[in-house]
This record gives C-alpha cells, sequence and structure tokens, in this order.
C-alpha cells in the first residue's frame, strides 16, 4: 500500500512538471531568438535573456568579426606554428562522448587524459578524420578552469572581448576562458554550467541543443559511480574511481547528423515541447544562459579538420528568487524520478 502511495505522489509530481513545462512553452519562443552584429543594447539583453533565462544568438558578431583570430585560425599551419611549444591537455575517448555515461548505464564515464604537444595532437586529430583512423582514439581539446589562458597564451593576441556581454555581466566577473578543438564524432552530453556562458565559434560549425532549467525532470538524472578511461597500447579499459557518486543525467547524446535533429532518439520524451536547436558558424555568438541544459556536438564542413570555439564564464549574480527556483524544481525532478542507476 505504501509503495502505490508513493507512486501515486511520484506521479502527482511530474504531472505538474510536464504541465509547467508545457505552460513555458506557450510563453517563450518557439526556436532561440536571433539578431545580427550585435544585441539591441546591453540593457535590452540583461532584461529580455538573463532576466528571462532565455538564450540568444548573434550572428557575425561584429566585435569578434574584428579579432584576428577570425582569419587566422581557419588555417590551420598558424595555429600549429604560433602552439609549436605549446603543451596542450588532451581528452581521449574511444567514442567522443567524455563526461557521458557509459554504453552499460553502469557509470559516467570521464576521459583518458594525456598532454602532450600541441602538434602532436593535431597529428592525432588528422588520423582520427582519416579513412585509416577507425581505430584511433577520439581526441579533444576540452580542458575547462580557464585553458585558454594557462595552455593557449600564445594565442591570446587573436582574441578579444564581446563588448556587450562585458558590459551587460562586467568584464571583472570573467571567471574563466575555455578553448575548445575537436572534430565529429566528439559530443557534449546534457549538462548545465553556473555561469553565464557566452560561446563563440571560430572555425568550422557546432550544433546545439537547450533546455530550461525548469527541465530537470526531462534529464533522467541518475546517481552515478565514476569511472575514467585509461589508454594504453592502443586500448581503452575503464577505471573505477574512488569517491562520492555523482548525479548526471542519464540521456545519451543525440546520434543523428542531420539538421534539424530528426531522428527519433532524439526526442526522448513524445509529445512534450522538443529542445530548442541552433546550429551555430564561424563568427557566431550563443548566449547559454546559466543552469540551462544543454548539449554540443560538431558540425563541421568538409574542408575543416576540426571545429574551434571559445567560450567565456562569467559569474552568474542570481538573487535568492533564482536560486531557490532550481533549487525546487531540481528536487521535484529527484522525488519523481529513481535516486540511482539501478
Amino acid at each position: 500500500y505504501r509503495a502505490r502511495v508513493v507512486m501515486c505522489d511520484r506521479r502527482a509530481i511530474l504531472d505538474v512538471l510536464q504541465s509547467h513545462t508545457k505552460l513555458l512553452s506557450e510563453f517563450l519562443p518557439a526556436h532561440v531568438e536571433e539578431c545580427v552584429g550585435t544585441v539591441r543594447s546591453p540593457v535590452h539583453f540583461l532584461r529580455h535573456h538573463v532576466a528571462q533565462s532565455t538564450p540568444l544568438v548573434v550572428r557575425a558578431d561584429a566585435d569578434v568579426a574584428r579579432w584576428p583570430a577570425l582569419a587566422r585560425w581557419s588555417d590551420q599551419g598558424y595555429l600549429s606554428e604560433a602552439l609549436r611549444d605549446a603543451r596542450v591537455t588532451v581528452a581521449l575517448t574511444p567514442d567522443g562522448l567524455a563526461d557521458a555515461p557509459a554504453s552499460d548505464d553502469s557509470a559516467l564515464m570521464l576521459p583518458a587524459e594525456a598532454t602532450m604537444a600541441y602538434p602532436d595532437f593535431i597529428d592525432m586529430l588528422r588520423r582520427q578524420n582519416s579513412t585509416d583512423g577507425e581505430n584511433s582514439p577520439v581526441v579533444y581539446l576540452q580542458k575547462q578552469n580557464n585553458s585558454f589562458i594557462t595552455e593557449f597564451s600564445a594565442l591570446a593576441a587573436d582574441v578579444g572581448r564581446v563588448g556587450w556581454a562585458d558590459v551587460a555581466f562586467g568584464a571583472a566577473n570573467i571567471d574563466a576562458i575555455n578553448f575548445w578543438q575537436g572534430a565529429r564524432p566528439t559530443k557534449t552530453s546534457w549538462h548545465r554550467d553556473p555561469y553565464e556562458n557566452i560561446y563563440v565559434v571560430i572555425r568550422g560549425s557546432k550544433r546545439v541543443r537547450l533546455l530550461p532549467m525548469t527541465d530537470a525532470w526531462r534529464m533522467r538524472i541518475k546517481t552515478y559511480p565514476q569511472a575514467k578511461w585509461e589508454y594504453k597500447d592502443g586500448e581503452f579499459t575503464a577505471q573505477p574511481i574512488a569517491g562520492e557518486p555523482v548525479r548526471w543525467s542519464s540521456l545519451r547524446p543525440c546520434t543523428c547528423t542531420g539538421y534539424p535533429l530528426k531522428c527519433p532518439s532524439c526526442v526522448h520524451l513524445d509529445g512534450h515541447p522538443p529542445p530548442k536547436e541552433v546550429l551555430l558558424h564561424a563568427g557566431d555568438v550563443l548566449y547559454i544562459p546559466a543552469w540551462v541544459y544543454h548539449e554540443i556536438s560538431h558540425d563541421e564542413t568538409p574542408n575543416d579538420t576540426s571545429c574551434i570555439a571559445i567560450n567565456f564564464w562569467y559569474e552568474a549574480q542570481y538573487g535568492q528568487h533564482g536560486f531557490s527556483t532550481i533549487q525546487t524544481f531540481d528536487q521535484l525532478a529527484q522525488l519523481c524520478t529513481p535516486s540511482t542507476n539501478t
């Protein structure tokens, strides 16, 4: 009897969360809003996007258009020369999925990591992309924690700032600037960040899917033990990591290659509003609000060996109301979903 009551309560909570998702979709735009060149004003951006936690794309951003990186980084030879002495942290996986549930859902898999010269990373990336690279590891420059400053400082003169974002968030509030370089089949699984995220594509194209912070119930979050890939002698093995389990979305990243995303596995809950999807090209800027769920994949052009992006993490300024909203929806989602991965 008690189990039936619990199931009934879970169903009631889920009904409320699903109703909220539907109601929210009726008030928000069906697609990610876009503008060209720059935002209407930093104040308009704060009122209509930051305050409402809605993403925004700025196509051909005027500030980014003045960055030397936009022209220089299209030439891989330039990058390899500029970074010839740089030591970079490379993530290696068998399938391009770092920080994602294992295929058997047994653990949250972290990538193997190797420190190497940047030109060696490019050699590995080219082997991965070649016809004879079927058994090569999938490599990705994805180290966070201010990686652009700590590992790619030789490129500092090539990158400027996004002026309207600095005005809106405060230039002094940048917590990290990160450098990303990789190619298919690398994907970033569904997750969220506690930062206001300004994501700038410099080369190639990226596809991003987004869901509101209040859609935690759709993430099918479970509690996972952690494990890490070890790459040795051309073979990957999973090594358990001691420590506390972590809660993470059990959704596997989408595997379809077309745009817009159409395959059935993309829509994890039929009948509910689909994630917003956006395709970013070189020079485009995407604002991802703090705590908004997102998934990112590569969609580079055939002539590109890889896609490159820079992102700025600004400290999120949310008050008691915003923090309470996040905590409430998280806890409600946890009540109506399993607490473990069993």
